[in-house]
């Protein structure tokens, strides 16, 4: 289910592969609902905080379905589709300000109507027209892509969660 794109700055058609990848996986997350797992996760941690203890959440999932299912204290080492990030900003740690949410749908208007990518359809969007911020920096999804490494401060804040 996942796409590996070579990406350059210059107009190539491959990152419109990608934002159109993670457009629409955002489609098709906004209609989940948290199951009954994220639901359990979420008792948990309200029965735990009644004991006057913690339960931290990491997850691989970039749904958010686990805050959505009402768990809090959730560490997202992949990042999330509903964070984008400038893309020449190293982290995926969101900041409000490099990393920072964004639910709008579509997330720019050269997305809508644009379903799963297909790699022979050769009609791609043009860099200019993907998602911009409002100084005109280049936004991507704020998750961890095909060799790309995890979010350092993401990354020591877990494992040292792992140990304590």
């Amino acid at each position: 289910f996942f796409f590996f794109f070579q990406f350059s700055n210059h107009g190539n058609t491959s990152f419109s592969q990608h934002q159109e990848f993670y457009h629409y996986r955002r489609e098709v997350v906004r209609k989940a609902q948290p199951n009954a797992g994220h639901r359990a996760v979420a008792a948990l941690q309200q029965t735990k905080k009644k004991a006057g203890e913690r339960v931290v959440v990491i997850t691989q999932n970039i749904d958010r379905l686990h805050q959505a299912g009402g768990a809090t204290n959730v560490i997202e080492l992949h990042g999330s589709l509903w964070l984008v990030k400038h893309v020449n900003h190293d982290g995926f740690l969101e900041d409000g300000k490099n990393v920072y949410e964004n639910r709008d749908e579509p997330i720019c208007p050269a997305l809508e109507g644009r379903g799963a990518p297909d790699v022979e359809d050769g009609e791609r969007i043009h860099v200019d027209k993907l998602p911009h911020d409002a100084k005109g920096r280049l936004l991507r999804p704020a998750v961890v892509w095909f060799g790309e490494s995890l979010d350092d401060r993401v990354r020591m804040h877990s494992l040292s969660l792992s140990f304590s």
